[in-house]
């Protein structure tokens, strides 16, 4: 009957030969970092029999614009040897991550890497589940008489929108295809814009 080892023994067991081969434990062996290197590979392997990936996690910081339209991200790994490209989806949310497998880190080619996405939100701006909402301020003199305002989306592109005379503060407007990217539907859903009045 052959034995059977789990997750937490084999880890035990590395970290056990760690302490013992680690280069910075012998430093005056000079195949140290190969041996090292080499218990990192057979560690690797046996994880993988068993099913189970090295698994890293980082966050980072896009702009609203980036999370509507999609982005990019350079990364470097602990020892600064490899650098990757992460992209960042059109429609990510705030808070969310993100999985990449078969990621090269180190010596390990087969690595996870979870990354947490924190979306920075202008205060005009505010999202409530999918809705993407949009406080903009004008005279009360436009929301009494009306007429054109040209305003800034979340992707930077300039919306024209007619507003009613008599419009009254708070009053909502929606404009097609000016939110945020459904992810689903690869389709921009509707900004909500609502208006409020100031003296000048």
């Amino acid at each position: 009957m052959s034995k059977v080892i789990t997750e937490e023994q084999l880890h035990q067991n590395y970290i056990k030969l760690v302490k013992i081969i680690h280069p910075d434990l012998n430093p005056n062996n000079p195949d140290a970092d190969r041996q090292f290197q080499y218990l990192q590979e057979q560690y690797e392997k046996a994880r993988k029999i068993l099913g189970v990936r090295t698994q890293y996690q980082a966050s980072i910081s896009i702009s609203l614009k980036e999370a509507v339209t999609g982005t990019e991200r350079y990364f470097s790994a602990p020892d600064d040897n490899q650098k990757f490209v992460l992209h960042i989806p059109a429609g990510v949310k705030n808070h969310q991550i993100i999985s990449y497998r078969g990621i090269a880190i180190n010596s390990i080619k087969d690595a996870v890497l979870h990354i947490k996405v924190f979306i920075n939100i202008p205060t005009k701006f505010s999202i409530i589940g999918d809705q993407l909402i949009l406080k903009e301020n004008l005279p009360f003199w436009k929301l009494y008489f009306g007429g054109k305002v040209s305003i800034y989306g979340p992707d930077g592109k300039i919306i024209n929108l007619v507003i009613p005379k008599r419009t009254k503060r708070g009053k909502m407007f929606s404009v097609k295809k000016a939110g945020l990217m459904d992810r689903a539907t690869n389709k921009r859903l509707p900004l909500y814009i609502q208006f409020f009045g100031y003296l000048i």
